[in-house]
């Protein structure tokens, strides 16, 4: 006999109840909402400090959460971003080393007034997390004026030019990104803002790098053959060029100011100036026994004609009134922007004693070096003045001073100094050319080694302590 169990009605309707429950409601989270803005100048200098920015973050929530407040548990900016937008990562394409965030605090008037929030460096990919002295609460929407809303004012250095262009038809620009990370406190759901905005980045006129010619804001490895007025630019376009004759000193720099250095080359026996591209391209400024010291003495943005002459320590710039008596027979050259004014200024460094004078500078003299010793001045610190520096031959040693360090071991005995900021970030490097092998050391360059050049290329750029002897 077969018999068959029958579950009671209400058991059925029970279930139905239980699976009605579990079915989860739609979500809220498209209630629950955060909003964000961040203004920083439109362009920055390289070198420059305490540029102002501002973040503000704002309670967005709608019914049926107007009620809830947010808590921010993450501040993260990421200046440096490159191309694309922030969205959900912080920094897609990572352009390090752009900005250092200095300093930010609470703006008066808001929810975080008075709040100090301690930036962290830069990490691998230039993001720079914001840690609040105090936690941040935004209020319900339509509370008190301001406590829905945290205003964070904010100061940061400009450190390079972008690697990484936002839109390159229009310069070197790149994305200062923030992410915002909230949690509503009563329906703990987690909302997220990224906020971006594009900004220019920009060397301020007399930071143009040396050796330069493709105008991407570093150093090019480059040399230029004596006797054939050939030149081999590594990377560049065109990579050979042919300008100069035998006898002509290579003095390649931005004479048209375009921000990329222009092929050049000085004749000492008629004081002639070949500038390729240049208008004009033929200058007569020099004589006999002068040595050729181009730079940005008028802070246009061009670099001068000019040469020095050891025999009276007079300096002659094109287009100067007079001439400028700065140095003795026996000095060496050392044009370089030591003030930070954009303007190359009138130095000389003593080898006999080691002492440095630079015209207007503070101080204006300065002991560094040592018989031997090449000077090599060049802005180490990236701080937009060039340092006073030099390079021992015996030891490989560079002495930077000021530097952080202020002694960097690198080059051997024969290794020809050539710094420059080959790595883009707006410091110079120290870097060495190895005349017997073609080979190029970049310290902290990537590559540190490049091979370019044949025994008896004059590799560029070069220190004018080192020109001077070519001439």
């Amino acid at each position: 006999m077969t018999s068959r169990t029958r579950l009671p009605a209400g058991l059925c309707a029970g279930v139905a109840v239980l699976v009605a429950v579990l079915v989860p409601a739609a979500p809220a989270l498209a209630n629950v909402s955060i909003g964000s803005s961040l203004t920083v100048p439109v362009g920055t200098i390289v070198g420059t400090t305490a540029n102002p920015g501002s973040l503000s973050m704002t309670n967005n929530n709608n019914a049926p959460h107007s009620t809830e407040s947010n808590t921010v548990t993450e501040i993260r900016l990421a200046p440096g971003c490159g191309s694309a937008p922030s969205g959900g990562n912080p920094c897609p394409t990572p352009d390090p080393g752009v900005f250092s965030v200095t300093s930010a605090t609470g703006a008066p008037g808001s929810a975080c007034a008075g709040a100090t929030f301690t930036p962290s460096g830069p990490d691998a990919s230039g993001v720079v997390t914001l840690t609040p002295s105090s936690p941040v609460v935004l209020a319900p929407p339509g509370g008190a004026p301001g406590s829905d809303t945290c205003t964070i004012n904010f100061t940061f250095s400009t450190l390079k030019v972008p690697t990484v262009d936002a839109d390159p038809a229009a310069g070197a620009q790149t994305r200062f990104s923030a992410r915002i990370v909230a949690r509503s406190n009563t329906s703990l759901l987690t909302v997220a803002n990224h906020p971006s905005v594009i900004t220019t980045v920009v060397n301020a006129p007399g930071r143009r790098q040396p050796a330069d010619f493709d105008g991407d804001r570093d150093t090019d490895v480059a040399v230029y053959r004596p006797g054939m007025g050939h030149w081999y630019i590594n990377g560049g376009n065109p990579g050979f060029v042919t300008w100069g004759a035998d006898g002509d000193v290579p003095v390649p720099a931005d004479y048209t100011g375009d921000g990329r250095t222009d092929v050049a080359v000085y004749r000492p026996s008629t004081g002639q100036w070949f500038v390729q591209g240049g208008s004009p391209g033929l200058v007569v400024w020099g004589a006999t026994g002068d040595v050729p010291v181009p730079g940005d003495y008028t802070g246009d943005g061009r670099t001068d004609v000019a040469v020095y002459r050891p025999s009276t320590g007079q300096w002659f710039v094109q287009g100067a009134s007079s001439p400028v008596t700065w140095g003795t027979q026996g000095d060496v050259p050392v044009p370089g922007d030591y003030t930070g004014d954009g303007r190359a200024d009138v130095a000389v460094y003593r080898p006999s004693t080691g002492q440095w004078f630079v015209n207007g500078g503070s101080p204006g003299l300065v002991t560094w070096g040592a018989g031997g010793d090449v000077p090599v001045p060049g802005d180490y610190t990236g701080d937009g003045r060039t340092d006073i520096a030099v390079y021992r031959p015996s030891t490989g040693q560079w002495f930077v001073n000021g530097g952080s360090p202020g002694l960097v071991a690198w080059g051997a005995q024969g290794d020809v100094p050539v710094p420059g900021d080959y790595t883009g970030d707006g410091r110079t490097d120290t870097a060495v050319y190895r005349p017997s092998t073609g080979q190029w050391f970049v310290n902290g360059g990537s590559p540190g080694l490049v091979t370019w050049g044949a025994p008896g290329d004059v590799p560029l750029p070069l220190p004018f302590a080192i020109l001077r002897t070519i001439v």
